[in-house]
């Protein structure tokens, strides 16, 4: 399903989850960050998205988004 146009923030949730176990191994613990977006389009429309972050992940986007406010402060 696509939606035409950029959507809105409306609303988010978040929470961390601890993941103890899969079916390729017997033992394993690892954080996992979940983010639920609530987007609505002019159209009216709404839509969720549901980001899931590794450690890793959640690294790099963090660092991004750090280089974005250092651009950000340089042009203000």
């Amino acid at each position: 399903e696509r939606m035409e146009g950029s959507g809105s923030l409306v609303d988010f949730d978040w929470s961390l989850r601890l993941v103890l176990s899969s079916s390729h191994l017997s033992s394993m613990r690892k954080p996992v960050l979940m983010v639920d977006l609530s987007l609505k389009y002019a159209d009216g429309s709404t839509k969720n998205s549901i980001l899931e972050f590794n450690e890793g992940d959640l690294d790099s986007v963090l660092g991004s988004l750090s280089s974005v406010e250092k651009v950000l402060e340089r042009l203000g």
